[in-house]
């Protein structure tokens, strides 16, 4: 075997070990994002130098051979380095997404959709950039695409919008502001179009489930399925056909140039939708009244009712409490839970200390200024 042989096959080891040492580099980093939460939470500095040499020190007493030592000691030094810049990214320069120098506001769906309109209402001339998913306005925010979102968090006719908690969780963001918006839906048409015209109505499955009483009164009526309200009045725009209609905001109409035939035609006059605005990084104490954690307890009977007794002892409300299942552990669950008060208050800081210990996971969704429904 000759040289180039030789170092082909040396290279194809080295090849193996990079692939384990990657997979272990990604835990590791997940772990630093827990931690930079954590010291978040409770205002800690990032840089700790003693801790740091305890790393090094304890790699180098597990190092087999000392020959390594140098060598070892730049590696670990390294990813401490990187490993702070990540902390410090992620922890920041706390200031509120909320404000008016909230930059890149991310959306889901299009123009005229109730999400374009809570994002318009909270944040005003802000440059907002529409996304198709949840999953695609996170990676937009881990990313720096965005400098904030705006997303649905809960409906007062179809509850919970899980995934978004998920998320949340997932990525290690933080609700900063809540925005409680009434959804209230209207018939729209092209602008010659009048009711008696039309043979088929565009809108999403929800709107027609809230609009049942409206529809009722034209059984003739085809209805027909879309991605969104906003989507269906682009299509009703673009179609031009004054058969046509379709089920959204009166914002839609004005963006796409249709004509209102029929307004507020939900069933409920209380319709209404909580949005969240998420960020990198915490929201300051100042105004916040409001937090939201999710949290695992120790799967043994009385486990969640010590948590609960916690908060009441704390004299906390809890305003929301959701059960979620954990992934890849059938039957087993994470608690979702909102609840008065900030964790910038000392009070509050201790029930959550006092929560925190009973709890196999815990994890800081954010406190802010709880919104109210006008």
């Amino acid at each position: 075997m000759g040289y180039d042989d030789e170092l082909a096959v040396l290279r194809e080891h080295i090849k193996g070990i990079d692939k384990k040492l990657l997979a272990l580099f990604e835990d590791r980093m997940d772990i630093v994002k827990k931690i930079a939460a954590l010291k978040g939470y409770y205002g800690k500095k990032v840089s700790d130098s003693r801790r740091e040499e305890e790393v090094i020190a304890q790699a180098l007493c597990l190092l087999r051979n000392k020959e390594y030592s140098e060598e070892a000691k730049s590696f670990f030094r390294a990813l401490i380095e990187t490993s702070k810049k990540s902390e410090e990214k992620l922890i920041g320069k706390r200031e509120d997404p909320a404000g008016s120098a909230a930059g890149r506001v991310g959306y889901l769906g299009i123009r005229g959709s109730f999400s374009h309109i809570a994002a318009e209402e909270t944040f005003g001339d802000a440059d907002f950039v529409s996304y198709d998913t949840f999953e695609d306005i996170f990676e937009g925010l881990k990313n720096e695409e965005i400098d904030c979102a705006i997303v649905p968090a809960e409906n007062t006719e179809t509850g919970s919008i899980t995934a978004v908690i998920d998320l949340l969780a997932k990525y290690g963001f933080y609700i900063t502001a809540e925005k409680m918006l009434r959804v209230a839906h209207s018939l729209l048409g092209t602008p010659d179009s009048e009711i008696g015209d039309i043979k088929a109505i565009y809108s999403h499955p929800e709107p027609f489930a809230q609009c049942s009483a409206f529809l009722s009164g034209y059984p003739h009526v085809e209805k027909r399925s879309s991605l969104s309200t906003a989507q269906a009045a682009r299509t009703v725009a673009q179609q031009g056909d004054k058969t046509l209609a379709c089920i959204a905001s009166s914002k839609a109409a004005e963006v796409y140039g249709l004509k209102v035939l029929r307004e507020n035609i939900q069933n409920s006059g209380s319709n209404y939708t909580r949005f969240v605005v998420v960020g990198k990084q915490p929201r300051s104490a100042e105004g916040c009244d409001k937090t939201s954690v999710v949290l695992m307890t120790q799967h043994k009977p009385g486990a969640l009712s010590a948590v609960l007794n916690t908060f009441a002892e704390g004299k906390i409300n809890i305003l929301k409490l959701e059960s979620r299942p954990v992934r890849g552990k059938p039957f087993e669950y994470m608690f979702h839970v909102d609840f008065e008060g900030s964790i910038y208050d000392e009070g509050v800081k201790k029930t959550v200390d006092r929560v925190r210990e009973k709890t196999q996971e815990f994890i800081f969704l954010g406190s802010y200024e709880k919104d109210s429904i006008q």
